[in-house]
């Protein structure tokens, strides 16, 4: 099973996100989530992962 510290940014995203940040632009998360239908995965196991990438992306706008 993953860990919410599996996850990573793509090379690019935080440089994206800042911008559009910057630009007053609100930015919205989508996830399609097949594991958790499929069973490999628990909604709360889901959540914590976006979580931990918001977190990722935290100070973004003090940049």
């Amino acid at each position: 099973m993953q860990k919410p510290e599996d996850q990573i940014l793509l090379p690019g995203v935080l440089d994206a996100v800042r911008w559009h940040t910057l630009q007053g632009h609100m930015l919205i998360i989508a996830s399609n989530q097949g594991g958790v239908s499929a069973g490999y995965k628990t909604i709360a196991e889901v959540i914590l992962e976006m979580k931990y990438c918001l977190h990722l992306l935290r100070g973004i706008q003090s940049a």
